[in-house]
């Protein structure tokens, strides 16, 4: 796992400074994503693109865990920049202390809070468990309120699960070669010996008693 990396500048309004991953069990927060966004685009200087492209990797990663289906990585790129400029705008007017702008700031603070949600459109319908579907739905509610700590315990449970099938498959593939390797030579064994009594039986035909010659009459 990769070191996390922070910066030692807080950023407005966020007021936390920008990392380069996402820490905890949780699906990442609409702040948590301007962070990371930040810090490549701010602290390792990528462009707008490359440092959506970067953020969008790490953010997919975490959903990936999380076992729920997620849109295309474009359209979370898009979503990135999307936050990015509207962080963008509030930023430019900063200076401005109108009761409007501060609200629109409180607004936007309070959104921070919020998932980043990237969830396909019918991860709903999808052949997912019930679990991982109550568990976006309550990220989604209240982000506080439960951790990925169960689904990576449920992760772990299910691949241990797989490695002891697959190690029962390749048992009872053993098992079935064995047999037939036994039967093959019971096969064998056997014909070797029938043909053995055949040719023991065309030998004794083969072989005929000489008739004594009989006397000729006087």
């Amino acid at each position: 796992m990769a070191c996390e990396r922070r910066s030692m500048d807080v950023v407005w309004l966020l007021e936390k400074s920008s990392t380069s991953s996402f820490l905890g069990n949780r699906l990442p927060s609409r702040g948590e994503v301007l962070q990371v966004f930040l810090f490549h685009h701010k602290i390792q200087k990528e462009v707008l693109f490359a440092a959506a492209a970067s953020t969008a990797e790490k953010v997919l990663e975490v959903w990936r865990r999380a076992n729920i289906p997620t849109s295309d990585v474009s359209w979370v790129k898009k979503k990135i920049l999307k936050l990015y400029e509207e962080y963008g705008a509030l930023a430019k007017s900063k200076s401005r202390k109108t009761e409007t702008e501060e609200m629109k700031r409180c607004i936007f603070r309070d959104s921070l809070e919020d998932m980043f949600d990237i969830v396909h459109s019918k991860a709903m319908e999808a052949k997912i468990p019930e679990e991982d579907k109550a568990f976006l739905e309550a990220q989604r509610e209240d982000r506080q309120s439960c951790s990925m700590a169960g689904v990576d315990e449920k992760l772990k449970r299910a691949t241990e699960e797989k490695r002891r099938k697959r190690q029962r498959m390749e048992m009872k593939k053993k098992d079935a070669a064995a047999l037939s390797s036994t039967l093959d030579r019971d096969v064998a064994l056997e014909s070797s010996t029938t043909s053995s009594s055949s040719n023991e039986e065309t030998e004794d035909d083969d072989f005929k008693t000489p008739t004594p010659a009989k006397c000729p009459r006087r």
